[in-house]
């Protein structure tokens, strides 16, 4: 009879370290992303392979101008740095508005792909707030991609 006591306290035990771990890596992925750096666009600030921590923004502080952000396009992370918001100048043509509820956002590098080529970006295409850089991979980030 101690036998099955013990069989029973071991299967409970070991569903709720299966429902605990099930409910930690749920609420890990709604308020977190971790994002490899692909290209060059954000040299010298991010090398490719570099792996970043960022909180989605649902969790984080409003943005501000000077933010590296991460946004959803084309299927894709892209990282790039918020250079104006709406009603804001656009950096580089004063004459030219930020149009309301739009980020301007800008890679560090000359060559990126950015607000320059593809225009302002709705608000809600930004999908997190870079927060940390975690490590290096430099196999991993391939120059000259976004």
């Amino acid at each position: 009879m101690a036998l099955t006591g013990q069989r029973s306290s071991v299967v409970r035990a070991g569903l709720l370290a299966i429902l605990t771990t099930a409910a930690v890596l749920r609420l890990t992925r709604a308020a977190f992303l971790f994002v490899t750096v692909v290209g060059n666009s954000m040299e010298p600030t991010l090398d490719p392979g570099d792996r970043v921590f960022a909180l989605r923004r649902r969790v984080a502080r409003p943005l501000r101008v000077g933010d590296i952000v991460v946004l959803k396009a084309e299927g894709r992370n892209l990282i790039k740095r918020l250079a104006a918001t709406g009603g804001m100048p656009v950096p580089a043509d004063p004459d030219q508005v930020v149009p309301a509820g739009s980020l301007w956002l800008l890679g560090d590098g000359e060559q990126s792909f950015d607000s320059r080529h593809f225009g302002a970006v709705a608000d809600d295409e930004v999908i997190g707030l870079v927060v940390k850089r975690l490590w290096s991979d430099p196999g991993v980030g391939v120059p000259g991609a976004l």
